[in-house]
């Protein structure tokens, strides 16, 4: 459970009583957490000057400078802040705006103990950014890779509200290599699209744009790395058919949310390539350690590292400024119970998936987490779903 004495927690709003409410619906929270108001974003700018935060809880409509732009600045001016923006609709361009700036959206009117709920796995994620063994080992790394710059163009693209389809396809167009990918992998059997798509247009329009997002992202990712530099027996073609499967099989689990669910599968093995890329040896070791003796990964890096693959690559997702759910889902998949999301959420759905999809492909030992299974009533599932997985594959 996180420690969440003497964290803080800046509120902004331009209705007074909206400030209030939040005041009175949290006063039990007083005494661990310090909680600080401001009713509108110069306000809220002039208090992050003056001390830290680790969350900005900001409503989207506000006169001069509204919550969107409020945490794009704080974005640029404290990234390692947490970002959350409410607002009173749901209308796609709203949130279309909301998505590169803010970890969470959350709408109104707001429940106390959703709130709540929300503002504590927040803190969640800040305890995960602030990991001793994760800065150690990637202390000790030459590097994180840098997110995509043709990813960072398309958010910025879908931040701009008078963007078109064309403005979008115009982005992944820059790049042929690019289009080349996309159009692979939209085309292969894991997207079963009912016709050939043979232009970005076509992609883009078919995917949609949450989807075609983290799609790029994983894209890029993937091709950034060359093999001959990998450890001995680590292949990348291992690690994208595990991610594709994984993505397929999450989406298949869940009724709501299935491009939240494929973006999971996708991204949720990235911390093997951080490490497989920055640290060769050592980790090529520990690879080799648990493909000897038949183990989970992440097991054997815990005991070598104090942390695993999948908690390294929610912290890269995490500094790239990825929505919070996403960032969980991937630092959480191999440990699901750690999570405070309870139920089939995106971080269960994440870790059946991955050992569904890696049993399946014969890539490692990985196990059903016992207790997530008691808690679900899912061991009487666990066959129906390994013939739902062969089924995908076949």
């Amino acid at each position: 459970m996180t420690d969440a004495i003497d964290k803080n927690i800046l509120f902004v709003d331009d209705e007074p009583r909206v400030l209030r409410a939040i005041k009175r619906g949290l006063r039990r929270q007083s005494e661990s957490w310090n909680m600080s108001f401001a009713e509108h974003a110069d306000d809220a700018l002039a208090q992050m000057k003056e001390h830290s935060f680790d969350i900005v809880v900001s409503d989207i409509t506000m006169p001069k400078t509204d919550g969107v732009e409020l945490l794009r600045q704080v974005r640029t001016q404290y990234p390692d802040t947490v970002r959350i923006l409410m607002s009173g609709t749901a209308q796609g361009d709203v949130i279309m705006r909301s998505v590169p700036v803010a970890h969470r959206f959350l709408s109104k009117p707001w429940d106390v103990k959703a709130l709540l709920a929300e503002l504590t796995r927040a803190l969640e994620l800040r305890t995960l950014m602030e990991s001793t063994a994760i800065r150690t080992v990637v202390g000790g790394m030459s590097s994180l890779p840098v997110i995509p710059s043709v990813y960072t163009d398309l958010c910025a693209t879908l931040e701009n509200p008078n963007s078109r389809l064309g403005d979008v396809v115009e982005v992944v167009e820059r790049d042929p290599a690019v289009v080349a990918r996309l159009l692979h992998i939209v085309n292969s059997a894991f997207f079963a699209a009912p016709r050939p798509l043979h232009s970005a247009t076509d992609t883009v329009r078919y995917l949609g744009t949450s989807l075609l997002k983290s799609l790029l992202l994983t894209s890029e990712i993937f091709s950034t790395y060359d093999e001959k530099r990998l450890p001995k027996g680590f292949l990348l073609s291992d690690v994208q058919n595990h991610a594709l499967l994984t993505a397929k099989i999450a989406s298949r689990l869940v009724e709501r949310d299935k491009d939240k669910a494929l973006s999971a599968g996708l991204l949720h093995s990235i911390g093997k390539l951080i490490f497989a890329d920055r640290m060769p040896k050592r980790w090529g070791d520990v690879f080799a350690e648990a493909k000897r003796d038949n183990r989970p990964l992440a097991d054997v890096e815990f005991e070598h590292f104090q942390t695993s693959y999948a908690e390294v690559g929610g912290y890269l997702l995490g500094i790239w400024g990825l929505p919070q759910d996403l960032v969980e889902a991937v630092a959480h998949h191999c440990d699901p119970m750690r999570s405070r999301s309870k139920g089939l959420g995106l971080v269960a759905v994440t870790h059946l998936a991955s050992v569904l999809a890696a049993q399946e492909l014969g890539l490692a030992d990985e196990t059903f987490d016992a207790e997530l299974l008691e808690s679900l009533d899912g061991a009487r599932s666990v066959e129906a779903w390994r013939t739902m997985t062969s089924q995908l594959v076949g």
